[in-house]
């Protein structure tokens, strides 16, 4: 994939990441791609994508952001982080 997002990545933030000590998932408008195309990069092993909303299931609230809904119902009443 060429994508000019990926020139952005840090190598070093995957390692960073698995040591924070929770579950790592995807949110992201990458989707299964971010395994594919992100992942490696910043070696990270596959990871779960959370199901993001699409057309009108995107429906917007303001003051949220379109993404809120969809990790809060991902996380089930557990703290997280995004």
């Amino acid at each position: 994939m060429s994508n000019p997002l990926l020139s952005r990545l840090n190598p070093m933030h995957g390692a960073r990441l698995t040591t924070l000590g929770c579950e790592l998932v995807w949110a992201s408008t990458w989707m299964a791609d971010a395994n594919e195309e992100v992942a490696p990069r910043i070696g990270l092993p596959g990871l779960p994508v959370i199901d993001l909303p699409e057309g009108d299931e995107a429906q917007l609230t303001p003051g949220l952001h379109w993404k809120t809904k969809a990790l809060v119902a991902w996380a089930a009443g557990r703290p997280f982080v995004w």
